[in-house]
């Protein structure tokens, strides 16, 4: 966990070096230029190294989920390489790429298939909303658009039928992204203890990357040529932000498996007899602490609601120190096989055997390997 945060931490560090060299460095142009420059490559860098962390971690899933998160990367990869336009169209005066909105077209593909992704998450848990409507974000950015063209604006070189394109395509953009954070809420409502943190950081990232897109909205329509923030290309700077936040996402993504790792506290009737990491048998208290913990690796709690009722109820009774009584210990053990069977063969997400779930158990709590427990055949 710790070597993952130092990558993390150094890699986003380097490459916002390496964005600032990459306008310190072209001493010969203008400041308006190294700025822009700094900036965009900024966000580009973050984004591409954001990547690797969400498809590392991918390994360990369901083709379903490697199939949503690669879309969800090749689009913060499409997205994070647009970002180098706006210098490189102050550095050769080539202003119609803005005008004409065509700039806001490669952002558009990488806000759809980051809208995708996040769409194909959904509905591998059975979330069934209109959110996730292919038709919601269309009407949405048509009306949106429609009705932006009405609003009053900073005098252009260009005609008002151009410029009205550029911004309807800014709009694409910022509905594509702002929905794409809906649909990230309505997963994190879903989704189980284990995902929750990945998909906090995912959530905040996108509300960031809305709040760039309308904000740059908002740029068109107060600035334009020769406006010290327009020219500085400032308007990017909310995008490094999210940027870095994607960075954090992925890490936490390809952390799943490491966090929460801390071992639970002896009970009292442990006592000092033995270290807590070489337990050789569990106690029933021990082992509906293991079962609570194991619900916790269900992707879609929904699908478990009446195990998850049952053993709350359990925990509930039982009262600290005191072990669960000879019949809340036959359904905890019965609640453990079902909770095993749902991980190895109808999880939607994630792909367990179960020696990796015993083994994963084992580090959790520091079991020895040839630990005594009625929740599985083991001696």
């Amino acid at each position: 966990m710790r070597q993952r945060t130092i990558i993390v931490w150094l890699g986003s560090i380097i490459a916002l070096a390496l964005a600032s060299l990459s306008g310190l460095l072209l001493s010969d142009q203008t400041a308006i230029f190294r700025v822009s420059l700094g900036l965009a490559m900024a966000a580009a860098l973050l984004n591409l190294f954001a990547i690797p962390f969400f498809l590392v971690g991918l390994k360990r899933f369901k083709p379903e989920l490697r199939q949503a998160y690669s879309i969800l990367s090749l689009g913060i990869g499409i997205f994070g390489l647009a970002q180098v336009q706006l210098p490189f169209v102050n550095f050769y005066s080539t202003t119609f790429w803005v005008d004409s909105g065509a700039i806001a077209v490669p952002y558009l593909a990488g806000v759809i298939c980051i809208f995708w992704g996040m769409r194909m998450l959904a509905r591998l848990l059975s979330i069934k909303t209109w959110w996730t409507s292919w038709l919601l974000p269309l009407l949405s950015a048509g009306v949106v658009a429609l009705a932006i063209s009405f609003v009053p604006h900073v005098a252009v070189a260009t005609d008002e039928l151009t410029y009205d394109l550029a911004l309807w395509l800014t709009v694409w953009n910022s509905v594509f992204i702002t929905l794409a954070a809906v649909l990230v809420y309505k997963v994190r409502q879903k989704i189980g203890p284990s995902y929750a943190r990945s998909m906090n950081v995912l959530l905040s990232a996108f509300c960031i990357l809305a709040f760039a897109g309308w904000h740059y909205l908002v740029v068109q329509l107060l600035f334009t040529v020769g406006d010290w923030y327009f020219d500085y290309s400032l308007a990017i700077a909310p995008f490094v932000v999210g940027a870095l936040v994607i960075v954090i996402a992925g890490y936490t993504f390809d952390s799943i498996d490491v966090q929460h790792e801390s071992r639970v506290t002896p009970t009292p009737e442990q006592g000092k007899s033995a270290p807590f990491e070489l337990l050789t048998s569990l106690s029933p208290s021990q082992e509906l602490e293991v079962v609570l913990y194991v619900t916790n690796l269900v992707s879609n709690p929904t699908d478990i609601d009446t195990v998850l009722d049952e053993i709350r109820l359990i925990a509930a009774r039982t009262q600290p120190g005191q072990a669960p009584t000879l019949d809340d210990q036959k359904r905890v053990d019965a609640i453990y096989a079902r909770l095993e069977d749902y991980l190895l063969h109808r999880d939607p997400l994630r792909v367990f055997t179960q020696d990796e779930l015993h083994g994963r158990i084992a580090k959790r709590f520091g079991l020895s390997n040839g630990v005594k427990t009625t929740l599985w055949h083991r001696s």
